[in-house]
């Protein structure tokens, strides 16, 4: 607020009656703030700030190069930002490759095939648990992860492995081949990135439960060029999923891949080993011709 000719008149007086001791540290008071301000102007001038006094009276404005260099220092942090977050999640992911590869060579070479059973039970509960952690961007949107196989018929997919799941619900999920989003993933091989599962005329629920979920994504897993399941991965809030979300999932599929091969020659050395303990017997001589050569390979 400006002063009146008068006001400063007063004021002027009262100053100039003052002791010299008085008015000579009001003087270097004043200097010292005027010069704080001058400073403080130029500094946030330099940062890129506009700088208004006196209702609009002085304006100091940035240079245009200065306020591009501002911008451009935001966005570099930003860009840095981004890649320190990505680099990280890089790293996780090879860990985790890294960890269940060191555990597949290890279980190529236990004999006691309990202790093999146990050990891919813990691959799978590893992978999944990774998956969720990984793409959980908030703290209240849950994930469910789950890899899906055909049954014996190749009518209906089945859940051979989950995470967030029951057990109870576990076995009660059984989807149509022909008539269901996963189903759709397995026939055809494309994938399923769905943001809202409720709007989408594909999905169909066959949990008989009500929908504890709105995002859905499903990629298909392969092994020998051959789609043999489908992962699935859901999350209770609408739009839970971006692009790099779709690629980490499609690199988790691949990881899935990697156990459902080392657990496929599992299973075919079990057989072996029931074939062979067959025929240390009297019962194996009654083996098909075919057992025999299987074994002898």
């Amino acid at each position: 607020m400006f002063f009146t000719s008068v006001e400063f008149a007063e004021i002027y007086k009262i100053f100039k009656d003052l002791p010299p001791f008085t008015k000579n540290t009001i003087w270097i008071s004043v200097i010292i703030l005027l010069l704080f301000l001058i400073g403080l102007m130029v500094w946030r001038v330099k940062k890129g700030d506009e700088v208004i006094l006196f209702k609009g009276l002085i304006q100091l404005k940035p240079s245009t190069e200065i306020t591009k260099l501002k911008d451009l220092c935001s966005e570099m942090k930003s860009i840095n930002h981004e890649l320190l977050k990505i680099s990280k999640q890089k790293a996780q992911l090879l860990f985790i490759k890294n960890e269940i590869i060191k555990e597949l060579v290890t279980i190529n070479c236990i004999k006691d095939f309990n202790d093999i059973d146990t050990r891919v039970s813990y691959l799978y509960d590893f992978l999944f648990s990774a998956i969720s952690r990984i793409i959980t961007k908030d703290r209240d949107n849950m994930h469910k992860v789950a890899f899906f196989v055909p049954d014996n018929e190749n009518k209906r997919l089945i859940i051979a492995w989950g995470n967030g799941y029951s057990r109870e619900k576990m076995l009660k999920i059984s989807l149509d081949i022909d008539d269901s989003a996963a189903g759709r993933v397995y026939k055809t091989g494309t994938d399923y990135n769905c943001g809202n599962v409720r709007k989408d005329n594909i999905f169909k629920n066959y949990s008989g439960d009500k929908l504890d979920y709105c995002s859905l994504i499903c990629v298909p897993v392969r092994f020998k060029n051959y789609i043999v399941g489908v992962l699935s991965v859901d999350g209770v809030n609408e739009g839970s999923f971006d692009s790099d979300d779709m690629d980490y999932i499609r690199y988790f599929a691949d990881i899935n891949a990697l156990i459902y091969s080392a657990n496929f020659i599992i299973e075919e050395r079990k057989e072996l080993y029931i074939i062979k303990n067959t025929l240390d017997t009297e019962e194996g001589g009654g083996l098909h011709d075919a057992e025999r050569s299987k074994l002898r390979s």
